[in-house]
């Protein structure tokens, strides 16, 4: 099978799963109609955002501490941030619960499309994928978490993940996952965001 065949296969797969935990996700507060929209939004987003990245990318030349490998990754998570905050406004969905499945889902679809090209990557995001349902069920339990809102489990997994990025990017700025050592300024500030959104959160009543 040819690469690009296994890339088209796997995303296929992975926004087939996508959508499928998101719809499973949301389907008791909200109607099939607006979760499905709102998927299709964010996934046609992710896709435009990470071709564009791809493509500006460009433009910029390569250096000691830039590459253009990896911009792919932040064009499709900066799109699926700025997708689901449209769709929630658009549809009426509540940002948070919306912007935590679109981000635990897309988590879901990344893992499965590393499989085949690098499959600890793709572990470590099944690993992640898992810590969320066990977060899930203990969150409320959790004594300075005293506010219980929705957002704890994917918010501290999205921490977790780019605390991930960062230390690897650190060891290994070169891998094609990452835009050089920039990336560990980016990881490390996308952690910090999630962390400070949990934080946030547990203030809230």
């Amino acid at each position: 099978m040819s690469t690009i065949l296994q890339i088209l296969v796997a995303n296929l797969l992975g926004i087939y799963f996508f959508c499928f935990f998101v719809w499973r996700r949301m389907r008791e507060d909200y109607i099939s109609q607006s979760i499905f929209t709102a998927s299709v939004f964010v996934v046609a987003g992710v896709v435009v955002g990470a071709a564009l990245a791809i493509g500006l990318g460009q433009l910029f030349a390569e250096s000691a501490v830039f590459s253009r490998s990896g911009l792919w990754f932040w064009g499709a998570f900066l799109s699926l941030q700025v997708a689901s905050f449209f769709s929630s406004r658009k549809l009426r969905l509540k940002y948070i619960e919306l912007l935590e499945s679109m981000n635990i889902g897309a988590l879901l679809w990344l893992s499965i499309v590393a499989l085949p090209f690098f499959w600890p990557a793709s572990v470590a995001g099944i690993v992640l994928f898992g810590l969320f349902y066990v977060f899930e069920s203990k969150y409320r339990n959790i004594s300075w978490y005293k506010s219980g809102r929705v957002g704890f489990s994917g918010f501290s997994v999205l921490t977790l993940l780019f605390l991930f990025r960062f230390v690897v990017a650190l060891l290994s700025p070169d891998m094609i996952i990452f835009v050089g050592r920039v990336d560990v300024v980016l990881s490390a500030a996308a952690a910090f965001l999630f962390a400070f959104s949990v934080y946030n959160l547990a203030q809230k009543q």
